[in-house]
């Protein structure tokens, strides 16, 4: 149901739009619901699209130019260094609770790293039913855009000559 919801949306927010091209270019309800919501459509896959390919380009910088891992490691083994010498002059319990600590942090890590990787897969495997979903949402919109002068007839039918003035 989740197509047709955002269909009728966006059929109800298409609607001045095919109002404006049915009286300035004189064209039939069909062909300006068509027009509208291919240009609903391709704003919303031409922002979409923008969107993944900036990703995709991050994604490529960060993979092509990786940090100079030696700069980090001399870094990190300074630091260690520093933690060792304090590290050695601590009582032996506290010690083990602050390598359970860092073991703790570590693994933790690689599970968000897991999660990330499995996250990705999902979303590989969810894209044809997010494509089919836009494409049934594509044609719902079409369909209710086109309609929508009965749609709104047939609900406004209900109510007496006072309550249509009312509710438009």
């Amino acid at each position: 149901t989740l197509p047709f919801v955002i269909a009728f949306i966006i059929a109800l927010l298409t609607k001045p739009l095919n109002l404006y091209l049915q009286r300035k270019f004189k064209i039939s309800n069909g062909i300006s619901s068509l027009i509208s919501t291919s240009l609903v459509f391709s704003i919303l896959g031409f922002i979409l699209t923008m969107l993944i390919l900036k990703i995709a380009i991050e994604s490529k910088n960060i993979l092509a130019n990786p940090p100079d891992l030696n700069v980090f490691l001399k870094y990190i083994e300074t630091h260690i260094n520093t933690i060792k010498v304090f590290y050695d002059q601590i009582d032996p319990a506290i010690a083990q609770k602050i390598f359970q600590q860092a073991s703790s942090i570590l693994s933790n890590m690689f599970n968000v790293g897991l999660s990330l990787i499995n996250n990705l897969v999902y979303f590989a495997i969810g894209l044809p039913l997010a494509l089919m979903v836009a494409f049934i949402t594509f044609i719902a919109t079409y369909f209710l855009s086109k309609d929508m002068p009965v749609i709104e007839n047939k609900f406004l039918s209900i109510f007496s000559d006072t309550g249509k003035e009312k509710t438009k």
